[in-house]
């Protein structure tokens, strides 16, 4: 199982900064990653399988909020359905940051919405160590058997490598910037 299940992991991220809709101030990774690890999920406000997902990772950011930070991404942002303003109403209590021309989406090879990614600071940096779905039942939160996230997050707060280390995030794909549909 570990094998291939190990490409992307310590796949190394650089600081960026992007615009936070809940506050109109721009939010550095650097910022987020004064705990044990970053969560960033990338979303959208239309996806119907990140509506799906929006009380659960509410849920997961409250019970592990003191040792990680939380910051969702829309790689949709300033489309018609994926305004600041309508980004704000969503309620979330973290950073929802805007990248409409997808610059952090591309460099950290996020395909679908949801999905997760988890980094670590080490001694060469911050890097990936789990990136892929929260879980796997989108549809139907109560016959959840595999907690992806939850497991990835309670391993770093042991001290060890989330196993699996990559899951494949099922949903919506991320519309290349430009594209309609």
């Amino acid at each position: 199982m570990m094998g291939s299940m190990l490409v992307t992991v310590a796949q190394r991220v650089q600081n960026f900064e992007l615009k936070d809709s809940n506050t109109g101030t721009q939010v550095s990774l650097e910022e987020l990653t004064n705990k044990s690890g970053t969560v960033l999920i990338f979303t959208s406000n239309s996806c119907p399988f990140s509506k799906l997902y929006e009380d659960r990772i509410k849920d997961i950011a409250s019970r592990f909020d003191n040792d990680f930070s939380f910051a969702l991404i829309n790689p949709h942002a300033g489309s018609v359905e994926e305004t600041e303003k309508e980004m704000k109403a969503r309620g979330f209590r973290f950073p929802y940051l805007m990248d409409g021309e997808q610059k952090v989406t591309r460099s950290l090879n996020a395909s679908k919405l949801p999905e997760v990614l988890v980094i670590t600071s080490g001694p060469t940096g911050q890097s990936v160590v789990y990136q892929g779905a929260i879980d796997n039942n989108p549809q139907a939160p109560g016959s959840v058997s595999q907690r992806y996230l939850e497991n990835a997050l309670t391993q770093i707060q042991r001290r060890s490598s989330p196993s699996p280390a990559q899951t494949r995030a099922v949903g919506c794909n991320i519309r290349p910037r430009g594209s309609r549909n």
